[in-house]
């Protein structure tokens, strides 16, 4: 009789140990972990590479390498100057946002309004009322910096250019711009506080050039005519002369007024390097290129960039905890590389660190750890590694049989 009751004996003391551990495992659970950051982050300090001296003149300069996002030179990169009509990558950013979403299209009639064709500068001399192809109005401002183009498309995005402004603040605030400060998509003095830096331009020119590529199918082309065969006809032409003098060059933005000198965002592509280079305040058109050019130089010479793990890689499993699958797959959520000087690749070096307790459900996406990099056994990088899959919770039984099997069955 005692020996039938055994049984139910053992399950109910496993039962009641169970609910302890459960009891136990979920007082000590703290969060979920978070959610990988989508800001653009750039990887300070500065490396240094031996024989150069770049002897930049302009007030303000930035040269980052676009996948590792490592910063190879600055020079008051943080200061908050007047970017003219550099503004417009900002503008170019959001309407390339909407059509990723499908909010507008490039087939799209886009109308001038009295407000748009108001201003002054360079412009394509749109009439009020006047219908344009929302592609060529893209077309002039990138290529041509048309003031006028970039208010249309603004109104044509978000309704008005107050609204557009808004959506422009907090984009910046999304990326991780903490110097900037938009009051207008076009970049003219006298509209409001308008301001950014070197560094966030340099961040708002990496986020083109990965997220939208196709941003350099605008911002690399040198001519380009609107209304073709019309009287009002106007043929577009790129002020930055980079593209013709700088092989690799594709982009992005010059710009000048008084206020902010002469200014540039420049990007270049070498076989499978991309380098973003920002000088702002340059006394005159010659400098500003030049000065670009060396940075490019420098930055090509110089370094080189290792892939350390791609965005799909595997790079390790870690342990959940009461999951109905023990284990899942983690990587980072985008590529991860470094940039060293040439020569030094052999000195980097990865490791995976986990969470202390990661506790189902576990959400694709969810943050388990960290990819640390190291560099002659130093650490100079970490990065999110996020759950490859969706592990819910597993249910009392599985739980329970697997507690009895920990408990009780011989691992060897």
């Amino acid at each position: 009789m005692r020996l039938r009751r055994l049984p139910r004996l053992v399950i109910a003391v496993l039962a009641a140990a169970f609910i302890m551990h459960v009891g136990f495992s979920q007082g000590d659970y703290h969060g979920d972990g978070g959610e990988a950051l989508t800001v653009v982050s750039l990887v300070d300090p500065p490396l240094t590479f031996k024989g150069s001296d770049l002897d930049i003149e302009s007030p303000s300069a930035i040269l980052v390498d676009a996948v590792s996002g490592q910063v190879l030179y600055e020079k008051n990169s943080r200061d908050r100057r007047a970017p003219a009509s550099v503004t417009k990558l900002m503008t170019m950013a959001l309407v390339l946002d909407a059509l990723k979403a499908s909010q507008i299209s490039l087939d799209d009639d886009v109308t001038a309004s009295m407000h748009a064709t108001s201003f002054g500068g360079t412009q394509i001399y749109l009439e009020p009322g006047e219908v344009m192809k929302l592609e060529d109005m893209l077309y002039a401002l990138a290529v041509f910096s048309a003031n006028d183009a970039a208010v249309a498309l603004a109104e044509h995005v978000a309704g008005s250019e107050q609204a557009f402004v808004d959506l422009m603040n907090e984009k910046a605030k999304a990326l991780g711009m903490k110097d900037s400060h938009f009051s207008n998509p076009h970049g003219l003095p006298g509209f409001g506080t308008h301001y950014t830096s070197a560094r966030d331009l340099a961040i708002l020119s990496v986020y083109l050039v990965n997220e939208h590529p196709e941003s350099l199918k605008y911002t690399k082309t040198w001519e380009h005519w609107v209304r073709k065969g019309q009287k009002n006809e106007v043929w577009l032409t790129n002020h930055n002369r980079g593209l013709m003098e700088y092989k690799g060059m594709d982009g992005l933005k010059t710009g000048w007024t008084n206020e902010a000198g002469y200014c540039l965002a420049a990007t270049a592509k070498k076989d499978d390097r991309r380098l973003v280079a920002v000088v702002l305040g340059a006394t005159n058109p010659k400098e500003r290129q030049s000065e670009i050019y060396r940075l490019l130089d420098y930055g090509f010479g110089g370094f080189e960039t290792i892939k350390v793990a791609d965005g799909n890689e595997v790079v390790g499993k870690a342990t959940v905890l009461e999951g109905l699958a023990e284990e899942v797959e983690v990587g980072p959520a985008d590529t991860v590389a470094v940039t060293v000087p040439k020569g030094e690749k052999g000195t980097i070096s990865r490791q995976v660190e986990y969470e202390r307790r990661l506790q189902a459900p576990i959400r694709a996406g969810q943050v388990m750890g960290s990819l640390v990099v190291t560099k002659d056994k130093k650490e100079i990088r970490r990065v999110p590694l996020v759950a490859r899959a969706e592990i819910p919770r597993a249910g009392v039984a599985t739980l329970l049989w697997r507690y009895w099997k920990n408990m009780w069955m011989p691992s060897y």
